[in-house]
């Protein structure tokens, strides 16, 4: 039983995520000096596998964070209003 929300990021710094549930996620992409900040609602079986690869992290290739950690980078992201 996996208790969400689970903060990630991969190994490069260049994207993080919060993922709350097995069908919603946030994600912060870096590129460069901007943060590009999306919600994903998966609706779709690839979404839905998507989020089943972040959870369970079977090849190791994301990190484990803490919120404040998450909330800091979100912090930065450019949120067009």
């Amino acid at each position: 039983m996996v208790n969400f929300p689970l903060f990630k990021k991969t190994a490069s710094d260049s994207t993080y995520y919060k993922i709350t549930s097995y069908v919603y996620f946030e994600e912060i992409k870096r590129i460069g000096t901007k943060y590009l900040f999306y919600t994903i609602e998966a609706t779709q079986l690839p979404e839905r596998n998507y989020i089943r690869d972040l959870t369970e992290n079977e090849h190791g290739y994301l990190i484990s964070i803490t919120e404040e950690e998450y909330e800091e980078i979100k912090r930065k992201c450019d949120f067009h209003k």
